[in-house]
């Protein structure tokens, strides 16, 4: 077998472009999930996802090559990235609504998720090459690093759309958990007739047993937290309950959702979008006054 190229006789130190490209694609990783959020704190978290297997290829790109030079750029593409919206948030506030907080602490953290996974690559890149070996020549080896960088590059160039693409999982997951509660009240109050309708989420969905509050009672109303939405259920004290209102909206902008949901007693599910609401209107009390009937849960 052999042997694998030093990082001077490697045939990429003649072609400067790859570590740039690398920085580049760093940079794209960062950045491009905010294109249609400019100014926001989170991207989501497929977009995290796409983000740190990103750093995973360039570090493989590098290993593949024994080429440190070419991990470390992509490193410095995402972090330089970072550093800018750090500085673009600390100088325009208005429009980078993210603080930042917890400096220097915050740089740490993601130099350590973006540095790790990239030594983790640049390892997987090593014993890769060390396999493939036997069936390619040294010179193919550019061309395997050339891969992993484009994989990267169009992975960074997609990140946009796996937010809306979370966006739209959440909402459908609302939806259902929607339907299963209120297809809980008509059960329970079959099973209950003296009690009739539920006050407490946990009765009607088991799904809700192990949610954050798992059963939490603000003045009128129960509450709890599911990926990403905050569920409410409004109903009276005083038994046979034969009515109850139920809510379900995104507890945070824009990574838990743009849609809100409600329904009573009748099962006619409404909706009502966030860009359908004037600023400092009341989310809920508009989903029922204008909502958009959405879903049956009923027969």
């Amino acid at each position: 077998m052999s042997a694998l190229p030093s990082s001077q006789e490697s045939p990429l130190t003649r072609s400067p472009w790859i570590p740039r490209a690398a920085c580049l694609v760093g940079l794209a990783a960062y950045w491009f999930p905010f294109i249609h959020i400019v100014g926001s704190c989170g991207v989501g978290q497929y977009a995290n996802v796409a983000r740190y297997l990103i750093m995973f290829l360039l570090g493989m790109a590098g290993g593949v090559l024994l080429w440190k030079k070419v991990s470390s750029y992509g490193v410095m593409g995402f972090m330089g990235a970072w550093g800018i919206d750090v500085a673009l948030s600390l100088s325009l506030p208005a429009i980078f609504h993210c603080s930042h907080q917890l400096l220097p602490f915050e740089g740490i953290m993601v130099y350590a998720m973006t540095f790790g996974l990239s030594w983790l690559g640049f390892f997987v890149g090593k014993l890769l090459a060390r396999f493939l070996d036997t069936s390619l020549r040294p010179g193919n080896w550019r061309t395997l690093a050339y891969g992993l960088i484009c994989l990267g590059g169009v992975m960074a160039s997609l990140s946009f759309t796996l937010l809306p693409l979370e966006l739209r999982t959440k909402e459908k997951n609302a939806l259902e958990s929607v339907k299963r509660l209120v297809q809980g009240q008509h059960a329970f109050r079959a099973s209950h007739p003296q009690t009739g309708f539920s006050c407490e989420l946990s009765e009607l969905s088991s799904a809700f047993s192990t949610t954050w509050p798992s059963s939490e009672r603000n003045k009128n109303y129960e509450y709890a937290v599911k990926d990403g939405y905050t569920y409410r259920l409004w109903c009276s004290q005083d038994a046979p309950r034969v009515k109850y209102n139920l809510e379900a909206f995104p507890t945070c902008v824009p990574t838990c959702g743009n849609t809100g949901y409600c329904v009573n007693e009748s099962g006619m599910i409404k909706s009502l979008s966030r860009d359908k609401i004037a600023s400092g209107k009341d989310w809920s009390k508009l989903c029922w006054d204008s909502g958009a009937t959405v879903d049956s849960a009923l027969p």
